[in-house]
């Protein structure tokens, strides 16, 4: 923070210098840790304002009146199982390629639409030799050791390098264009087979909705998608952990109902209506 800021005391900073600080923070880490910074400021400011030492000079809390730099938008629809398989089954290869790779490694359309073959060697893991890929995300310029999946890595083994460079290539041999075009293939092919409401981006929903659902939970799946933030993938675990631990609670209410019905402690609707006869 100091250097991006400068060497100041916390009475030097205004609203306009913690805005040029959070843009900054922003292009470089993506909003919400632009906005965790601006939190951080307004909580140092707030424990120092008590302190006799702190001449405020009247200022008020420099973060106040400043651009929140994370807005939630509306949450990507994750494909879901039905749709995703729908779409295996009838696209062409390309989509399909695009597809495997894009929910495998949980990564944006942009970045999967310029991996290269180069980015993908054999390395040496615990599990002995995988295939794994290097990331530097262009959102957040996060780098990631990504190990393949197996269905993803085996795909790649046997594809055949249609371009020399790229993974991903078109219907005409060629290299995608933007991560826009591709969105656009992917959603024309669900529309043509009748099935609506998802995008590209989805995929990535999808696969942080898988991954947290195995029990990664938040690491796990920041550590396949690549969030900076814990709150996206924070929101994936804790979806996850809500329906597993009520899962896991019914089956013991279950369990708990069962073993008192046997133990008579609790009658059946006919005894009920037996007693009731019995007493009326």
């Amino acid at each position: 923070m100091r250097a991006q800021i400068g060497d100041v005391l916390i009475t030097d900073l205004d609203a306009s210098r913690v805005d040029h600080y959070t843009h900054k923070i922003e292009r470089r880490y993506g909003g919400a840790v632009a906005d965790q910074q601006k939190a951080l400021i307004s909580n140092l400011w707030e424990e120092a304002k008590d302190h006799v030492e702190i001449n405020r000079k009247g200022k008020i809390n420099p973060t106040l009146d400043t651009k929140v730099r994370y807005r939630v938008k509306k949450q990507t629809k994750e494909w879901s199982a039905e749709a995703h398989e729908a779409f295996l089954a009838t696209a062409r290869s390309t989509l399909t390629l695009a597809a495997d790779l894009l929910y495998f490694t949980g990564q944006r359309g942009g970045y999967a639409t310029k991996v290269r073959w180069s980015d993908i060697s054999e390395a040496d893991t615990e599990n002995g030799k995988r295939w794994v890929l290097r990331v530097v995300q262009q959102k957040t310029g996060k780098a990631l050791w990504h190990q393949l999946p197996d269905p993803l890595a085996e795909r790649l083994r046997h594809e055949p390098h249609v371009s020399e460079e790229f993974v991903l290539t078109n219907a005409w041999k060629r290299p995608w264009a933007s991560a826009s075009v591709l969105n656009h293939a992917i959603t024309r092919h669900f529309r043509r087979i009748g099935i609506k409401g998802f995008t590209m981006h989805g995929l990535r929903a999808a696969a942080a909705r898988d991954i947290a659902s195995s029990g990664g939970g938040t690491d796990g799946v920041k550590s396949i998608t690549g969030h900076v933030s814990d709150k996206l993938a924070r929101q994936y675990a804790e979806d996850y952990d809500q329906r597993r631990v009520n899962s896991l609670t019914v089956e013991a209410w279950n369990a708990d109902l069962r073993r008192k019905a046997s133990a008579k402690q609790i009658a059946t609707p006919e005894e009920r209506r037996r007693k009731l006869r019995i007493v009326g």
